[in-house]
């Protein structure tokens, strides 16, 4: 096995079994955020600053704007499935507002 820094262990693994069983090679996900219950906490754009920013005219937590489906901040574009860390920021929320679907 090759040496992997520890910090990369998770994404090193997650390629390991992309390799090997093939799975979720290529699947993509849209990330939906229910800013109305948004908290403003910010465990979202901490975890995952390349799909989640805090809008700076209402302090909710928004999709990043390369990623908005037709301009709407909630709502994502389809995004490849390799952005682990939109899974984290949705278990990280503690008002339990952004969904996954796959």
């Amino acid at each position: 096995m090759e040496q992997v820094p520890w910090y990369e262990w998770n994404i090193y693994c997650a390629q390991m079994l992309h390799a090997k069983t093939g799975r979720r090679k290529g699947v993509y996900m849209k990330v939906t955020i229910d800013r109305k219950q948004c908290v403003s906490c910010g465990s979202c754009w901490d975890s995952c600053p390349e799909l989640f920013v805090q809008n700076e005219k209402d302090s909710f937590s928004q999709i990043v704007p390369e990623y908005q489906e037709n301009g709407d901040p909630a709502k994502s574009t389809e995004i490849p499935d390799t952005t682990s860390c939109a899974r984290d920021a949705a278990d990280l929320c503690p008002a339990t507002i952004i969904t996954i679907v796959e």
